[in-house]
């Protein structure tokens, strides 16, 4: 599981873009999460996933 942070210094952007992509539904190109207590997760395939989607231009 990645939280935030670990995505924000993968792609190495600020935490605040992170989350706004974590609260964006992953229809609509957000980053596929679920709420553990009251901190978002990712699943490492489904970031990855959504990463290689980002590059192909494919939502989903």
């Amino acid at each position: 599981m990645l939280t935030a942070d670990d995505i924000a210094k993968y792609l190495r952007i600020n935490v605040i873009r992170v989350y706004e992509n974590l609260n964006l539904k992953p229809i609509a190109g957000g980053i596929p999460s679920f709420k553990m207590g009251k901190q978002k997760r990712v699943l490492k395939q489904d970031f990855i996933k959504w990463v290689n989607d980002q590059r192909t231009g494919s939502l989903g």
